[in-house]
């Protein structure tokens, strides 16, 4: 198991070993999550690197939401 320690400035600093073993690189995003008490600190991942995870997944129009776009 390894810790984190708040800093005076209210600051995490992701330890080396986890740094290196997830590849983070210095101005990466993460985001937090707190369920119930454990808090967890996924990569946040780009939209267009989602395309294409699920193969032969094929959208009808009627399934799509054609009220909201970005």
């Amino acid at each position: 198991m390894v810790t984190m320690e708040v800093s005076p400035k209210i600051q995490d600093v992701v330890p080396k070993e986890i740094r290196q073993s997830l590849s983070l690189e210095p101005g990466e995003d993460l985001q937090i999550y707190i369920i119930e008490k454990p808090i967890r600190v996924p990569r946040t991942c780009p939209i267009k690197e989602l395309a294409g995870i699920v193969p032969g997944l094929v959208w009808k129009d009627e399934d799509r939401d054609h009220s909201e776009r970005l």
